[in-house]
Order: structure tokens, then sequence, then C-alpha cells
């Protein structure tokens, strides 16, 4: 591409419109299609090899292939071109005839992402920044030319040793070896996840999108020296970023540690390039933090636990962390240096540890105590908040949780049951759940209805405990049914104030009348009511421009006008309605239904005559 853009800079024009002219697609060019390549040479009276030797062949969606390196979109520059200023003023010294922009050429790895400084002279690569744009895709010369005045410049800037990542990957293009763990990698996938650790270790803090060049060369040196010596190099590297963590710092979990780089493993899983990193990532992982079993590890699910925190050990036991600190120190699976961290970073065998945990887990977890009564989380914890249901050992104000006894949960059961029917065809008996559902009433309401003895209750057949305890709702219905609300719907609260739906709605957001949520008594549902003495609070306290004007029978806006004339402002704002404190109104004269004067009858001296209502009107 770089060959069809100095050609058709050469005679005066870019590169799309030029190949167009000759029938071939300059994004054919640039993917190396071989009968555009061919037809370009024939244009320019040049052998094909030439141009087949340096091109980058397209093998896949975003994929290319160079010297039978596969490289990704993610590490080549297609649209913002670079030029090394050193080599740019070279080849124009060496063809002092040609154009400055045709006398350019570009370089193979110049369109390389990782290649930030010219392997020849040091020097960064530049960029030019008013090139981007589909007019001048892949258009070299007409980048070159835009940088052709600071050159010079640019060319001073100081030399410095590119990275080792960029010299890896230009060896690897040239077909040496160097890494047992990095070359059977593409190098796509190399540069990505150099670049990634090296960022984790340097700018944990930083997102890499929002690197700078500088920064991105840094992340990659370290990254490089991490992963090109092998496993042992790439284990420092875990471990030195575990360690960076504070021994009282929350570590639940390898994502908090590594970051991103854990995440690139992870989302890449089905990648094969990857599996040797991964693989040593995992089984550090697996070493280190305090995995679940069953959980997935980097695309792996582990299928035994092994370790424990004290922190999850004392979750999955339901007991205290210190005291499984003091009895895990005490059978030396805690060391004293332990004991200075927190319960997320104190480790230990998960087998050994259960061994001393379970004599100590006598009672009844909350997990195991839903089991046992056979209710679901949501009714246990309406038991839990309402009483039914009382911890015997009382930790979660410590850090711990509650533990249940088996006898107690028993009996509780055995109490639901003693004014037990036998379930007759005629009536239809539901759980306590869908009982309470029913009745848009809480569950705690029909277990003490049930527990008061004021209601039947039979057994289920087939679910045995909590849910296997019936009821009959239209039972529980009658026995829950309170007395009768002197209180009015919505809409006749607004016609009795005298104002609209979306007023009252209004008025109820902004707290200037109080309402009351009570089950409907036809669908018992929960609806909203405004209550009597509410409604004639605010009637007695604010009186509506539209009842004001019904009340001395004038229009409307003759009405406003009267208040308005005599000083009288609307109590609210953003209601919808005009509504007029009555303590405003004490003793104001808005019976006076004179209009007020215009400015016509003030310069003509006329006196404003009393309005008259038409008959019928």
């Amino acid at each position: 591409m770089s060959y069809a853009s100095r050609l058709a800079a050469c005679n005066g024009t870019r590169a799309a419109p030029f190949c167009a002219d000759f029938g071939i697609r300059m994004l054919d060019v640039a993917d190396g299609d071989e009968k555009s390549l061919r037809a370009l040479a024939a244009l320019g009276n040049v052998a094909p090899d030439l141009l087949f030797a340096n091109a980058f062949v397209k093998s896949g969606p975003l994929q290319w292939t160079l010297h039978g390196e596969a490289l990704d979109r993610t590490v080549l520059r297609r649209t913002r071109l670079a030029i090394c200023p050193a080599c740019a003023l070279a080849d124009i010294k060496a063809k002092p005839k040609l154009m400055p922009q045709v006398a350019i050429y570009g370089r193979a790895t110049w369109l390389l992402d990782v290649v930030r400084r010219c392997p020849v002279h040091r020097i960064p690569v530049a960029y030019a920044e008013q090139a981007h744009g589909v007019k001048l895709l892949h258009d070299v010369a007409q980048h070159a030319k835009l940088l052709v005045p600071r050159l010079h410049k640019l060319a001073e800037t100081p030399a410095k040793k590119p990275g080792p990542l960029q010299d890896y990957v230009l060896r690897r293009l040239a077909g040496v070896k160097g890494s047992a763990l990095l070359d059977p990698m593409r190098v796509a996938s190399v540069v990505r996840l150099c670049e990634t650790a090296g960022a984790v270790a340097l700018f944990p803090d930083l997102d890499i999108k929002q690197l700078s060049e500088d920064q991105r060369e840094a992340a990659g040196t370290v990254g490089y020296e991490a992963l090109a010596s092998g496993h042992a190099s790439f284990r420092s590297l875990l471990a030195g970023l575990k360690g960076t963590v504070h021994h009282r710092s929350r570590l639940d979990g390898p994502t908090a540690v590594f970051g991103k780089l854990y995440w690139l493993l992870s989302r890449t899983s089905e990648d094969p390039d990857l599996a040797p990193v991964r693989d040593i990532m995992r089984e550090f992982v697996l070493e280190n933090f305090a995995i679940e079993s069953g959980q997935s590890v980097l695309g792996k699910p582990l299928d035994r636990r092994r370790l424990h925190s004290l922190q999850t050990l004392a979750r999955q036991t339901s007991m205290h962390p210190k005291v499984l600190r003091r009895h895990l120190r005490a059978a030396g699976l805690v060391t004293d240096r332990q004991m200075e961290m927190s319960d997320h970073n104190v480790l230990f065998d998960a087998d050994a540890a259960l061994a001393v945990a379970a004599p100590l887990a006598g009672a009844l977890s909350a997990a195991e105590t839903m089991e046992h009564l056979n209710a679901p989380r949501s009714q246990m914890a309406v038991l839990i908040e309402h009483g039914f249901v009382r911890p015997r050992h009382r930790a979660a104000g410590a850090g711990g949780q509650d533990r249940y006894a088996a006898s107690d949960l028993d009996a509780f059961l055995a109490k639901l049951s003693v004014k037990f029917l036998p379930a007759r065809a005629s009536r239809k008996f539901r759980n306590i759940p869908d009982t309470a559902k029913q009745c848009c009433r809480s569950a705690a309401e029909v277990v003490r209805l049930i527990l008061d003895g004021r209601l039947e209750t039979g057994k289920s057949s087939d679910v045995r405990g909590y849910l296997g305890v019936l009821v009959d709702p239209d039972q529980a219905a009658r026995a829950l049914r309170g007395a009768a609300i002197d209180a009015l719907p919505l809409r006749e609260a607004a016609r009795s104030i005298g104002i609209s739906d979306p007023a009252l709605g209004a008025l109820i957001k902004q707290g200037h009348v109080v309402t009351l949520i009570v089950p409907n008594p036809v669908n018992k549902r929960p609806q909203r009511l405004v209550p009597a003495d509410e409604v004639a609070r605010f009637r007695g306290q604010y009186v509506s421009l539209w009842r004001l004007a019904k009340e001395h029978k004038v229009h409307i806006a003759a009405m406003k006008a009267m208040l308005d004339r005599v000083g009288v402002a609307p109590a609210f704002e953003g209601v919808f309605a005009r509504l007029y404190r009555t303590a405003d109104l004490a003793g104001k004269a808005i019976g006076d239904r004179r209009r007020a004067p215009s400015p016509t009858d003030k310069r003509q001296g006329k006196t404003p005559k009393l309005s008259r209502r038409r008959k019928g009107g």
C-alpha cells in the first residue's frame, strides 16, 4: 500500500482514486490481495515479488498474515499510520529529485502497534494527527506529506533503546524464537498478555486504554520480562502482585489482586494460545486463595476445596471467626504471624480445619434451619423478625451467624398443628405464604392467628414442614378483616377538595396531604386512601380557585383577578391547581366583582361598571 500511495502521489493524486481509475481497490491492496498486487506491479512496471515480500495478507476477520505470523487488528495500525522522522529524512536525502512524500516509503514494521520506536534510530515514531478519515485511509504518502514540515524537529527527539517486547515481536517476524512460553502464542496474544500483566503491576488504578504510549511501552517491558523467562518468573510476578495487598486488607478473590490480568485470562478461556499461562495462574490461585468447591477458576471448576480462610470457614460452619481463630491456633493450623492478619487472609488446609470446626457446630445454621423447617428464605426472615423462631446461640452482632436448635424448630411446627382438622373437599386449603398473599397480609399475621387458636389448620400429604401447614384463605380473610376505615379514594378526595386528580397527586407527593394504604375490601389489594379528617383539615385550611369562583358566582378568571388585586398569592407551586390559604382570605374584599380599570379607562377617566352575568350563563 505504500507503493500504491507513492505512485499516486507521483501522479498528483491520492491513492484511492488513483487505484480506482485502473480498476484496483485500495482496500484490496492493503489486504494483500494477490490479483490486486499483480495489477499494481504491472502498473508500476515492477516485479510482483517485491510487493508480496512485505504485504499484509488478510487471513480472516480482522486478521492478517505477515512473514507467516498471524496478526490481529489489536496489534496493527490500520488508520493511524506511523512514520520514523529519521528514516523519512534519510529517504528524502537519498532521492532529492522526488517530492518528499514520494521519496518516503513505508516500512512494514511501522504498521505494528507495538513498534513505538524506530528499531534503527531509536526515536519515537510520529503520527499525522490530521490524516484521520476515510479519504486518507492506508495512504502513506498523504500521511507523510503532513509530517514533512516537522520532520527535522521530530528527528531531534532523544534516542532511547526500544523495549524488549518490541524487539521480541520483530525477531518473531524475522523467524527467530526467544521464549519457550511465548513462542507458541500468536503475536497478538503475546502483546496483549505482556502489556496487561505489566499494566496491572505498574498502573493498577488506570484503565489500559487510558495509558500513554510511554506507559504502554513500560508496561510491555515489565510484562515481557516476567513472562519470557517462563514458569518461575511469571509466578514471581503473581506473588509480587499478591504481596502488594496489605495483610490487614480484605482479600476475597484473585480478581481483587490481579485485576485486568485475571479478567483477560478468564475471558479467553477458549483461546489455546494462553492455555500455558492460564494453567500457571490457576495453580497459583488454588495455592493462595480460598476457592469454594464447584467454583470455576479460569474456565475449570474446582472439584474439591483446598484452602479455607477464617471468613469462609466461619460462613460455612456458622461460627464466629474469633472463636475459630483461637481453636485453629491451638490445633497448630494458624501461626502467630497469621494472628495479625485479617480473617480473609488467614489461609489453612480445608480438610484439617473442618475436622477442628465440626465439633464446635452443634446447632443448625440459617441455611440448615430453612431446610429443617422447609421454609424459603423470605418466610424464614418473617418468622425470625416476629419472634416465632428464636436462635439458641446469638452471634450476628459479633460478626458471626445465629444458630438454631432443632428441638425449638420442631416445637414451633407442633404449635402450628394444634388445631388440626382434616381438609374437606368443600374448603380450599392453601399454605401460609399463599394465604397471606391472597389476603394481602403478612405471613406473620396468619401464623399469629394459628398460634392464637383462631384459625384451623390442615396438613399437606406431599409437602412437609412449614410449607405443609394448610389453612382456609376465606377463614383467614374473615379473621384478618379489620374495622371499616373512614377514608376516601383519591378521586373522591380530589372532588371534595375541588381540584383535579393530578393536582391531588402533586399535593401528596409534596407531603401536603397525608394518605394511608389499606387492603381493598373487594380485591384485597393495597390501595391508597385519604382519611376523611385529612380532607376536612385541608378544606378548612385551603380553598381552590374553582371553589371560590363557584361560591361567589363569578368567572374563574375574574376571581383570579380579584385575588391578585388584593395581593393573595397561591399557597403552593407546581401542584397543577391554584389553592389559597383561608387565613389569607380573611378580611379581603374578594366579593367586589368590579373589574379592574384598564389603561384606556384611566386615560379617558371612565369608571368601571359592575360586571353582569348573562342570563343562563
